[in-house]
């Protein structure tokens, strides 16, 4: 057997098997109802001492719905085709809710359940499946991420892409270069969870409520302070302004500004003066 820097280099067996349920996942158990599925044959391959199992095949069904539990780590890309849609909850939430497309990127930790719910699938996947009990140090992390549904990156689909290729041409990458691949693939998955959430981002006001706040305003300002500081009084539509947009209350100042606005206007009569 050949030898690459003193260390043994180990290969793969590759297994092809026609199944009637191409949609039942390659570990775990749970319920599986499908309409309109036709038989699959995937295409699976396993190295001796690795804890990676591949696994690519054809879906393609009018619908289809699961519960599954797995004791593996699985990471998945949409190689080519789509869903019109897919809906998936795990942990009593909705994760995703829209389509499978062509390059989109699952992953699903170990003893993690998940619920999905698929229509007019005619896709093809990939799958790596990773036995947490056999796990590098560098991908321990994987078991405290969350469920990733449909996400996006270039270097995992390249690598996956890649990957696939080779072994359904017959060509099969020994064991170093899996465990090199899945090492780079689970830093970039981390990638996904340390994603900042976007802040929530705030319409701005009609012309017409602002203008009501800035007549609001200089009655208040007319009103309450002294003639003498009246030059000031482009400070305050700024700030309540910038308030009213930040919280939204628009439709609460509305009625408002007109109560307020014809009280300053009977309080203005009789300007205050300096003393």
């Amino acid at each position: 057997m050949a030898m690459a820097h003193g260390r043994r280099r180990v290969f793969g067996s590759v297994e092809h098997r026609k199944i009637d349920m191409s949609f039942r996942p390659l570990f775990g158990s749970g319920r599986i109802r499908t309409a309109g599925e036709q038989p699959a044959q995937p295409t699976t391959a396993s190295w001796p001492g690795s804890s990676v199992v591949f696994d690519r095949r054809r879906w393609t069904c009018r619908e289809a719905e699961l519960r599954w539990t797995a004791p593996h780590h699985v990471l998945v890309l949409t190689e080519e085709g789509a869903t019109s849609q897919t809906s998936i909850r795990s942990d009593g939430k909705m994760v995703y809710e829209g389509r499978d497309r062509s390059g989109a990127i699952t992953f699903v930790p170990a003893g993690v359940e998940r619920l999905g719910a698929y229509r007019d699938v005619d896709l093809t996947y990939s799958a790596l499946w990773i036995d947490p009990r056999s796990i590098s140090p560098a991908s321990e992390h994987l078991k405290d991420l969350p469920v990733l549904i449909n996400k996006s990156d270039t270097v995992i689909s390249a690598l996956l892409k890649s990957l696939s290729s080779e072994i359904s041409n017959g060509h099969i990458p020994d064991s170093a270069y899996v465990d090199h691949l899945i090492a780079l693939v689970t830093l970039r998955i981390r990638g996904f969870a340390d994603e900042p959430v976007p802040a929530p981002r705030h319409g701005s006001l009609g012309s017409r409520v602002v203008k009501r706040v800035r007549d609001m305003s200089t009655h208040i300002w007319m009103a309450t302070f002294p003639s003498a500081i009246w030059p000031m009084s482009p400070v305050l539509p700024r700030i309540l302004l910038r308030v009213a947009s930040k919280s939204r209350l628009a439709s609460r100042l509305t009625p408002m500004c007109s109560r307020n606005a014809s009280g300053a206007r009977r309080r203005s009569c009789a300007r205050p003066t300096l003393r």
